[in-house]
């Protein structure tokens, strides 16, 4: 009430303000009592879905101007995308349906079949138009344009590694059916749980590690290869695992630093135990 009079609203010295997402839908009763000169939203993807009610909220403050800042990539659909500039420019992208028939393609994403797109070119002709349209609206700024010469040139290597003896016999196993029923012969823990049905995805573990499918134990004592002191068999099991074994004490004597990504989070606990 002291420093946000609306009389004052179009004063230089207005006060800026910077809060949450959450605090604006919560306090959006105050905030759409005036018309702000800007609205920038950091992380503009998270209005992607335009039936969310956070874009609901901020398209009920007025504004003269609208910015969106994002580092993601967003433009997964036309529907996504249209919703981003129907924030931004409202009075220009009003009407999806239209949109989507910039691009001949009204269900993109959804009912569109392979025949609908006939060739390359088709597709190349479809995106070049989409970067005509968008070319008023988007600002691109690249790492190169930023950092300049500091930037060392991207060097991309992709190592191809085989399967060591323990998958080749999974992997048949899967192909066959009869996993499951191996692994409970031989005693693996928590093999009785497996599924069988999605075949693609069980071929998919066994080639990022067999203990996925349950830990192999010691014949004698009975306790769990994967938290063995030496760590042999964690590693051996595995053809990445072996690969990773060699890669990483290069790179640290190297002084490099390695982030390691994962689709799946029980591998990320089989990568814990490795480490």
């Amino acid at each position: 009430k002291k420093h946000m009079l609306s009389s004052r609203s179009k004063e230089l010295d207005f006060p800026i303000v910077i809060t949450s997402f959450e605090m604006c839908i919560a306090d959006r009763a105050f905030l759409e009592l005036y018309v702000w000169q800007y609205i920038i939203l950091d992380e503009g993807h998270r209005i992607k879905n335009r039936n969310c009610r956070l874009i609901k909220e901020l398209k009920s403050i007025r504004s003269v101007s609208r910015l969106l800042l994002t580092g993601t990539p967003i433009q997964n659909s036309l529907e996504e995308l249209w919703s981003l500039l129907n924030f931004c420019s409202p009075m220009i992208f009003d009407d999806l349906e239209v949109f989507q028939s910039w691009f001949d393609f009204k269900n993109i994403g959804q009912d569109t079949q392979v025949e609908d797109i006939l060739s390359t070119e088709e597709q190349d002709r479809i995106v070049t138009k989409m970067h005509e349209i968008l070319r008023p609206f988007v600002l691109r700024r690249l790492k190169k344009e930023v950092l300049g010469s500091r930037l060392p040139p991207k060097v991309e290597v992709v190592v191809y590694c085989g399967m060591s003896g323990l998958q080749s016999e999974y992997y048949a196993q899967v192909l066959a059916g009869t996993l499951r029923e191996s692994l409970v012969d031989v005693g693996v823990i928590g093999a009785s749980k497996i599924s069988q049905i999605n075949q693609t995805m069980n071929l998919r573990k066994v080639c990022n590690h067999p203990f996925l499918f349950g830990d192999l134990t010691d014949g004698v004592s009975g306790e769990s290869l994967r938290n063995a002191p030496d760590g042999r068999a964690l590693t051996f099991a595995s053809g990445k695992f072996k690969l990773l074994d060699r890669m990483l004490p290069r790179l640290k004597r190297e002084g490099s630093k390695v982030l390691i990504f994962s689709q799946m989070t029980k591998l990320m606990d089989i990568l814990e135990d490795y480490l």
